[in-house]
């Protein structure tokens, strides 16, 4: 696997997180505004169809949770395995890159006004752009020596 799709999969768990969450809120946002709104004093049987698509409803909520807690478990265990990875470069600066791009998820014009060079300078977004490429590379080697 290419360095570059390897280190993306961090925020494609972050975007799938970010889905489920939603949906989880959304369903929970029906589930409670299913209810009465209390304005009629008349009492009205609820209809069994009614009921099976609370249930339905629910246990499709509940499923979700579920889900959601997989995938922070996974996307933790993920985020701390590509940590530990980038740590075995040797150019801190490949390092501050790569972490603050696929981990943190900042951009790369984000990282040129982050960083800063020995003289305190910071980067520019050409310079930075070029580290990335320089980063991949060695994180390419990375991989391949893990056989990834």
């Amino acid at each position: 696997m290419k360095a570059k799709d390897y280190l993306k999969q961090v925020k494609q768990y972050q975007i799938m997180i970010d889905q489920l969450t939603t949906e989880i809120a959304d369903l929970r946002i029906m589930a409670i505004g299913s209810g009465s709104n209390g304005i009629s004093a008349d009492k009205v049987q609820s209809s069994p169809a009614i009921e099976d698509k609370m249930a339905a409803g629910v246990a499709k909520y509940v499923d979700l949770e579920n889900e959601l807690l997989n995938k922070r478990w996974e996307y933790a265990k993920l985020r701390c395995k590509v940590l530990n990875e980038i740590h075995e470069l040797t150019d801190s600066r490949f390092i501050q890159i790569l972490y603050l791009h696929y981990v943190l998820g900042k951009r790369l014009e984000e990282i040129a006004c982050i960083m800063r060079k020995s003289n305190g300078e910071p980067y520019s977004y050409d310079h930075i752009n070029a580290l990335h490429g320089e980063a991949l590379i060695a994180f390419q080697e990375v991989l391949d020596e893990r056989n990834i």
